[in-house]
C-alpha cells in the first residue's frame, strides 16, 4: 500500500512528558507533553493544525514540521488560574 492510497484507519499516538527546568539542574518550572500520531498502516506521521510553531510554556505549539504537538500541563494539585491570566471562566464552569 502506498501512502497516497492508504485509508488511514489505524493509528498510534506517542506521548512524552518533559519537565521544564530553570536552567541546567535548576528547579522544575513546568511540564510539557510532546505528542505524535502515526498511521499504523503506512507509517505516515500526521500534522497538527492550528497551533503556532515554537515552544511556549503557556499555550500549545507545534514543531517546525507540525508533526509534534507540544502542550504545557500541570499536575492537578498544582494548577492555578494565575498560570493563565487570560483565561476567563463563566459561572458553572469547573
Amino acid at each position: 500500500m502506498t501512502k497516497n492510497s492508504c485509508p488511514h484507519e489505524e493509528f498510534a499516538a506517542q506521548v512524552n512528558v518533559n519537565r521544564l527546568l530553570d536552567g541546567e539542574g535548576g528547579s522544575v518550572t513546568g511540564f510539557m507533553a510532546e505528542i505524535t500520531v502515526t498511521c499504523q498502516q503506512c507509517r505516515t506521521r500526521f500534522q497538527f493544525l492550528g497551533p503556532e510553531v515554537g515552544l511556549n510554556p503557556r499555550h500549545p505549539t507545534v514543531s517546525p514540521h507540525r508533526d509534534e504537538l507540544r502542550v504545557p500541563l500541570a499536575p492537578h494539585d498544582r494548577w492555578s488560574p494565575s498560570l493563565f491570566p487570560a483565561v476567563r471562566f463563566r459561572k458553572g464552569d469547573s
